[in-house]
């Protein structure tokens, strides 16, 4: 008890006890360790000696970025700490630590062919890294950098062949350029407001969605727009469906459109739910589409909701809410993430049931395991696991 005899003499010996991390030296040490919590990359004090707790897919900051590379083995992610990360997909282990960036980390896209990784942020850049034959598990120097962006990057995709990279963000001119040399192939000019989302739906077109409440389609050969839809909102997601028929893009004010590419006829979705008094779902957060091309999900923080493209209206109302979508390649199941530490996985055999998530139903993927709103989701190629990014680190 505080105050006895026993508590004062303990308080005496307490000081003179060996402390085990008094032993520690700091030998050993896994480099990306001595990297510390701010978005610089500035190398800890030397003083520093060890680092508790698990540190598989961990950053010194929120993790803002996820890929896949496409056999699977290996996860890519960036985060506000500057650092671009690459793990194994079967241990979670870290396998090598990229700091090149002087800022957090927009995004990351890893090449068709698996040898590269290219990551964006707001410092304006784009680096390149080099995946096969690395030897060095820590690197702080690019393999090349493309710097011809003017302001924060928030987009890059590879072109489906790999030969070409787009890239976009807060200067609304959308630069293609060569992965292997870094110089710029074209440049598409013609949004007036940041550029947030990229695709490539074939070799030739590009898909840009744009807060200048646009959606534009580009000819990659002659860098000049084929395409245009006025969208009147500010447009955040794309999505395209397997069957390549279909675009998707939602945003701002609880908005998502439908639109047929064959016959270019567009048509606004309205996923609020008519026979409740409360109808409001929020912006939208994610689009995916069924492997059949025939229901697309739309997602926000206060709602996900299905809707029929063969019967033009709403499918289904589902009241939990998401900032994160994601569809397994197959088509088969899709994953939610419907609030602070949580992940829900649906089946979308038939009708959508959850098979892991909160509320009646069976398991669920809770606080334990991911702390924190979660900000990514992806799919490992096979469909058969799937990683969650979250807040907290």
């Amino acid at each position: 008890e505080p105050g006895t005899p026993e508590a004062l003499r303990l308080k005496d010996l307490m000081p003179r006890l060996q402390w085990p991390v008094d032993q520690l030296t700091g030998v050993g040490e896994p480099q990306s360790s001595h990297y510390v919590v701010g978005n610089d990359g500035r190398p800890a004090p030397k003083s520093l000696v060890g680092v508790m707790g698990d540190g598989r897919l961990h950053h010194w900051g929120s993790i803002s970025a996820i890929s896949f590379s496409l056999d699977g083995l290996l996860i890519v992610t960036g985060g506000n700490d500057a650092a671009v990360r690459v793990w194994d997909a079967k241990t979670f282990r870290l396998q090598y630590t990229f700091y090149g960036h002087s800022g957090p980390v927009s995004e990351v896209a890893v090449s068709p062919d698996g040898k590269l990784v290219i990551s964006v942020g707001r410092d304006h850049k784009a680096h390149v890294w080099q995946l096969e034959g690395r030897t060095k598990r820590y690197t702080a120097k690019p393999l090349r950098t493309y710097e011809e962006h003017l302001a924060p990057l928030h987009a890059v995709v590879f072109s489906p062949d790999g030969r070409q990279v787009a890239t976009a963000g807060n200067d609304l001119v959308i630069r293609l350029w060569d992965p292997e040399t870094a110089e710029t192939i074209k440049e598409l000019k013609g949004h007036s407001a940041a550029v947030g989302a990229l695709c490539f739906p074939s070799q030739d077109t590009l898909i840009s969605a744009s807060d200048d409440r646009s959606v534009r389609w580009w000819d990659v050969g002659s860098g000049r727009p084929s395409d245009q839809v006025s969208t009147g909102y500010k447009v955040w997601e794309l999505a395209i469906s397997p069957d390549k028929k279909w675009l998707a893009y939602g945003g701002e004010g609880e908005n998502a459109t439908l639109y047929d590419l064959e016959n270019k006829v567009a048509k606004k979705i309205d996923p609020r739910r008519k026979d409740e008094e409360f109808l409001r779902i929020g912006n939208v957060k994610g689009l995916a589409f069924n492997g059949a091309s025939d229901l697309i999900y739309i997602a926000s923080r206060m709602a996900m909701v299905s809707y029929d493209l063969k019967q033009r209206r709403l499918d289904n109302f589902y009241a939990v809410g998401s900032v994160a979508l994601a569809v397994d390649p197959s088509r088969e199941t899709l994953a939610s993430a419907p609030a602070v530490g949580s992940l829900s996985v649906w089946s979308l055999e038939d009708k959508p049931r959850r098979l892991y998530g909160q509320t009646e139903f069976s398991g669920r993927f809770n606080d334990d395991h991911l702390k924190g709103t979660i900000l990514r989701i992806g799919f490992h190629p096979n469909g058969h696991s799937l990683v969650a990014v979250s807040h907290a680190n």
